[in-house]
């Protein structure tokens, strides 16, 4: 069966740089926003920050200073070598009619969830998997709780959509098959998901884990053409993720 092509021109010639670029300006960005958050005390001292991260210091200027990096990258990319537009470029859109692949992002978390538990059991992955899973559950105060659905729910499926399904993708794609685009842009969503986790057995089911979610995020995206439903699917993965860690935090230890 072959698969429809993405909607960007065939003219759009990015590059792996490009991806690499769009990495390297969030990574900046997010240790000027991180530095300037000490500076101003919301994140104690350096010794504490070496054993967690604040809530308050991570998702309201860590990430959301990394997401504005790897956005003015995907910008830049966008005008040197596409139209400009990133509906054409990278085909971001959100449709209505695709909000139920939220539902089907949530029920992906628990199926990946319920598949990986053996495995995680058998390597001893009992620790904190990833330093922002920590940090959510930490997280008391209403206004903090708000900006983690923002910032995990909804800006960092659309930054890493774009990222990973708009551009990478859109790059291998132009070089190889359909399916082993798939394949390679899924296992590097998982290598790159490896950063923040805690110990090798975790980091190992960390990346299994993101790897199938990826396969699952680019056969979507090819078959629909767009990031729509890519985009809601992991809202859906994130927003479950968020919801347990508010209402049962012991999950997260």
């Amino acid at each position: 069966m072959s698969l429809p092509p993405l909607s960007a021109p065939p003219s759009h010639r990015w590059r792996f740089s490009d991806f690499l670029l769009v990495w390297l300006a969030g990574f900046v960005t997010s240790l000027v926003g991180t530095a300037i958050g000490i500076a101003v005390g919301l994140g104690g001292s350096i010794t504490e920050l070496t054993t967690a991260i604040p809530p308050e210091l991570l998702f309201w200027v860590a990430l959301p200073s990394q997401f504005f990096g790897m956005l003015l990258a995907l910008a830049w990319v966008s005008q040197r070598r596409g139209s400009g537009s990133f509906t054409t470029d990278y085909g971001f859109s959100v449709q209505v009619r695709d909000l139920w692949y939220i539902l089907l992002g949530m029920l992906l978390l628990v199926a990946l969830g319920l598949a990986i538990t053996p495995l995680a059991e058998l390597l001893g992955a009992d620790e904190t998997p990833q330093v922002a899973t920590e940090a959510i559950s930490l997280a008391t105060d209403v206004p903090t709780q708000i900006m983690i659905v923002l910032t995990v729910a909804v800006a960092t499926p659309i930054v890493e959509e774009l990222t990973f399904r708009g551009l990478l993708l859109r790059y291998l794609e132009e070089r190889m098959t359909p399916r082993l685009a798939m394949v390679i842009s899924a296992a590097l969503f998982g290598v790159f998901h490896m950063l923040g986790v805690t110990g090798t057995a975790g980091a190992i089911v960390a990346v299994i884990q993101t790897f199938l979610a990826g396969l699952v995020l680019a056969y979507v995206t090819q078959r629909s053409g767009t990031l729509s439903r890519a985009i809601l699917i992991h809202c859906g993965f994130n927003l479950i993720t968020i919801l347990v860690l508010f209402f049962i935090p012991d999950l997260a230890v």
